[in-house]
């Protein structure tokens, strides 16, 4: 318990709420809980259920109702009300939310019907052209801040870009106060052109407390050189002000790079996308990483470009960066084919080569990234990709699988000069670790037959990443 509270995931707080008559209701518990894991402390992620000990909100997802729960100092939980986000012409789906002193915040969704042509035919000039449109539905991100002493809307935010993901980023004085939180979301615009209306607007829009339609200025759209343009990456900053009619956002968008695959990195003074690009030819494929940074002004609720670097490779998810006294580290696994187009359309795949590749970079103050040292040989057996990445502080933990389980355990502290520490093989895999203690790490993920790579259930690994580095204990929690 004492190093769970000093890395800060238990909150001793209490904070007012809504009782079921309406009124105000002050609390003095000071229920202990667990807040949202996070990948960097004091940078809150979002989730399906909130708490600050005192009331515990929950919205399933793809719905659009929140529940609210009151837990009395003897662990008693009482449901208080219900929020509607659905109206007679409106509703907002939830995908996440955030909990602030004053507001629930919540990331979501509407869908927007939107005609598209769906065939291709040739026009009087001999263009081909897009016909027969038919109408689908559009999810569009919405924001929406929750006043929580009224549970109305103070604050809402609509726009066509689909929100990827978010963080909510605090702002201290030298005093170590609270000036301001501010949320940034990160989202992307596909470009649904249509060949018709070739004048058609495909500029970012928002619409800020169901007033008028705004298109992001040109001034503020950017782009990087060498990126596939399918649609926009999106930022967007909003400050979560007590006054609600202060409250307003700032956006940018930039050109380039693929819907479903953003990585993002944010602690208190930057943002790291990381974006995932497919390349292939008539006879080769392979993938790349297209790694921006961006800093943060919390209190301007803006975000401002500072480098970017092509890096090979594709990382598996947030956890896979990292920045550490002023060095930014991710690992990445490229996957190339070389391949023959066959007449009936199937590829046939002669040769996979699989790389896996830890990468110290440092931000050379001039638009890009200096590679201070590139970690490769040795990083998995022969067919082996990065299943899971953690790091902490100058270690970090790196799990390939095939068809056992090999986690690295990799000494950073020499950026200059990256070595393997030990390695542990294991039957499975972990797609998760979580450090416990400076000498512990817990690894969740799943059982897996050494013959034949299928899974057969799920398990929790205890490791000792001590000087000795020495297994602790397997636990099999499942078998199905």
């Amino acid at each position: 318990d004492e190093w769970v509270n000093n890395k800060g995931f238990f909150n001793d707080i209490a904070t007012p709420g809504v009782a079921e008559d309406g009124a105000t209701a002050e609390s003095s518990s000071t229920n202990s809980f667990v807040d949202t894991n996070v990948q960097v402390q004091g940078i809150q992620e979002g989730d399906i259920v909130k708490t600050d000990g005192n009331f515990i909100y929950y919205a399933s997802p793809w719905s659009s109702t929140i529940r609210v729960f009151s837990v009395s100092t003897s662990n008693v939980v009482s449901e208080v009300t219900s929020i509607q986000l659905q109206t007679e012409t409106d509703t907002i789906y939830t995908d996440s939310m955030y909990l602030t002193e004053r507001y629930l915040v919540v990331i979501g969704y509407r869908y927007d019907l939107t005609n598209y042509a769906g065939c291709m035919e040739v026009d009087e000039a001999g263009n081909d052209v897009f016909c027969d449109y038919f109408p689908f539905w559009q999810p569009t991100g919405s924001v929406v801040f929750i006043n929580r002493d009224t549970y109305q809307i103070d604050y809402s935010l609509r726009t066509d870009a689909a929100f990827m993901d978010h963080r909510i980023v605090p702002k201290f004085d030298t005093n170590g106060q609270l000036l301001q939180e501010t949320l940034f979301l990160v989202g992307h615009n596909y470009f649904y052109y249509n060949y018709h209306d070739q004048t058609a607007e495909l500029r970012p829009y928002f619409i800020e407390n169901e007033g008028d339609k705004v298109y992001l200025d040109y001034e503020d759209m950017y782009y990087f050189e060498n990126s596939y343009i399918y649609g926009m990456t999106t930022l967007v900053g909003i400050p979560l002000l007590a006054d609600a009619e202060a409250i307003t956002y700032s956006a940018s968008a930039y050109l380039g790079a693929m819907a479903d695959y953003k990585k993002v990195y944010v602690n208190f003074d930057s943002l790291y996308l990381a974006q995932s690009n497919y390349h292939w030819d008539e006879t080769t494929s392979h993938q790349t990483t297209t790694l921006s940074k961006f800093s943060l002004n919390v209190m301007e609720a803006t975000l401002e470009f500072e480098a970017v670097i092509n890096l090979l490779g594709t990382a598996i998810n947030q956890f896979a960066l990292d920045e550490y006294e002023g060095y930014f580290r991710i690992a990445t696994t490229n996957e190339t084919y070389t391949y023959t187009n066959t007449d009936t359309w199937i590829w046939s795949n002669e040769n996979r080569t699989i790389t896996n590749r830890l990468y110290i970079l440092e931000d050379d103050g001039e638009g890009s990234f200096t590679t201070i040292a590139v970690l490769e040989e040795g990083l998995g057996k022969p067919g082996e990709r990065i299943y899971s990445v953690r790091f902490e502080g100058p270690i970090a933990y790196i799990v390939t699988f095939e068809r056992i389980d090999p986690l690295y355990i990799t000494d950073l502290s020499d950026p200059l000069n990256p070595t393997f520490r030990s390695e542990i093989v294991l039957p499975g895999f972990d797609t998760y670790q979580h450090p416990w203690s400076e000498d512990h790490l817990i690894g969740i993920g799943y059982n897996v037959d050494e013959e034949t790579g299928w899974m057969s259930g799920m398990k929790i690994t205890a490791y000792d990443v001590g000087e000795d580095a020495r297994e602790l204990q397997t636990l099999n929690i499942s078998e199905y």
